[in-house]
């Protein structure tokens, strides 16, 4: 062994990024068990401090930690460009774990003494995230489609962030109040920051992890003008409810989503062969253009003249009392619901494993044509703990819309299974102990005389 050979800089370690992606997968684990716990709250026409908890811990802790992990580790290996600096990224974890257990807080205890500085810390840590991207970026010759979308996420990220927390008993503009803010909030999260980073990261990593060489693809260009277009538009839509800009906005956003698509298929169209980390990819990508259809379903559902309620079916005074003296409630269709978990559970979290595993096989440098023994054994551990995974979508997801809570309470239980795999994987993975590779004889080698 040489032992002169020097340990590595923290920068090209890549420590802040991976600490990053364990906490995603940690609060995903967190979430799976909160959700195994108590399921009925996805039954519920208002979701009170369980609910918004379990979105909270969705949201910040698994999705927003993936993506900057993601982002993180994805500098210099894909976008050949040597990050500015790693102590931002310690920084910044800093200000996004405090921020995301205070945000916890201040919707399980609506009267917590310190319930803004949640958002606070969330914004402080975005600010920082943002701040080291465009030193970054700064390096780079010319602009390319990844960084484009990075940038445009960066936009929506400072604009979600400072925005405050959706879940508040007020809004943060007085020009917001008495709107629907909240759930406008969470879908610019979702479709605006974690959707719009992850297709600038696949578009780059996945031809790195397959061997392919980059080329020009116009759909993906198309694709992101459109989606952001859609994006922009959908806030306003949803906030002061005008259901008819809503369908306009949202068609907007599932042609972007369609040539997306459409991009990624023709990527793989020079590929021999696609490996299961590639197939989630193409299976939640998939699914968005579902996810934008169910939200133009929900805003023609809208339109519909209003039912007249029957006074004989009193509500009920659990969910009248958590309306009144609750945090901020987030009132939905049970379409409304389908489509978070679809964009949650469906896309965002299996798109995020995929792309950390392809990574990993970057990292590694394992090509397709010889994988090695820990490779191949990761990857069944992988469509192992997607099958699970994906079992658990499959049954929550419809569970929830129609309201059995049997088939809900069993689909957790798949999820939960799934997240615990994705995690034991991924610290399998990035180890640096290596499996004995089999010694195979050559079968026209001859004994020795």
């Amino acid at each position: 062994m040489n032992t002169n050979t020097p340990n590595p800089k923290p920068s090209e370690s890549g420590l802040g990024a991976k600490t990053f992606l364990v906490t995603s997968l940690v609060f995903l684990v967190l979430a799976s068990l909160m959700l195994a716990g108590r399921p009925n709250f996805l039954l519920t026409p208002v979701l009170t401090g369980h609910g918004l908890s379990w979105i909270t811990l969705l949201l910040f802790g698994c999705g927003l930690s993936g993506i900057f992990g993601l982002v993180y580790m994805a500098f210099p290996k894909v976008f050949d460009i040597p990050l500015y600096s790693e102590k931002f990224v310690f920084l910044h974890y800093g200000f996004h774990l405090l921020g995301t257990l205070l945000a916890l807080m201040t919707v399980l205890w609506p009267d917590f003494p310190r319930a803004d500085m949640g958002a606070t810390f969330l914004a402080c840590g975005a600010l920082v995230f943002v701040v080291n991207l465009s030193l970054t970026f700064r390096k780079a010759a010319r602009p390319d489609l990844g960084r484009v979308c990075l940038s445009a996420s960066m936009v929506w990220l400072l604009i979600m962030t400072f925005l405050g927390l959706p879940f508040t008993k007020e809004a943060p503009l007085v020009s917001l109040q008495g709107t629907d803010w909240s759930a406008a909030w969470l879908v610019f999260s979702f479709a605006g920051v974690v959707i719009n980073t992850l297709m600038g990261l696949t578009i780059r990593i996945l031809p790195r992890a397959m061997g392919l060489a980059e080329t020009k693809n116009p759909f993906v260009w198309y694709a992101l003008i459109f989606c952001n277009a859609g994006v922009a538009w959908m806030f306003p839509a949803i906030t002061f409810r005008s259901p008819g800009f809503l369908i306009l906005c949202g068609a907007i956003y599932l042609i972007g989503a369609v040539l997306y698509l459409l991009g990624f298929l023709v990527a793989l169209q020079r590929s021999q062969s696609l490996p299961w980390d590639g197939k989630i990819l193409l299976t939640s990508f998939s699914l968005i253009p579902v996810a934008a259809c169910l939200l133009v379903f929900s805003a023609v559902k809208r339109l519909a003249p209003a039912v007249v309620p029957d006074p004989a079916l009193a509500p009920d005074p659990a969910l009248t009392e958590a309306a009144v003296v609750g945090p901020l409630p987030v009132e939905f269709l049970p379409v409304d619901g389908a489509v978070f978990l679809l964009s949650a559970l469906a896309v965002m979290v299996p798109i995020v494993v995929a792309l950390l595993f392809q990574y990993l096989r970057i990292e590694r440098d394992v090509t397709l044509d010889s994988p090695t023994p820990k490779s191949r054994l990761s990857d069944l551990i992988l469509l192992a703990s997607y099958f699970n995974y994906a079992t658990g979508v499959l049954l929550v997801v419809p569970g929830a819309w129609v309201g059995i809570e049997r088939i809900v309470s069993l689909g957790t239980l798949f999820l939960l299974v799934g997240s615990f795999g994705f995690l034991g994987n991924y610290l399998f993975s990035s180890s640096r102990r290596q499996l004995p590779t089999p010694e195979v004889s050559h079968p026209l080698q001859t004994a020795p005389q």
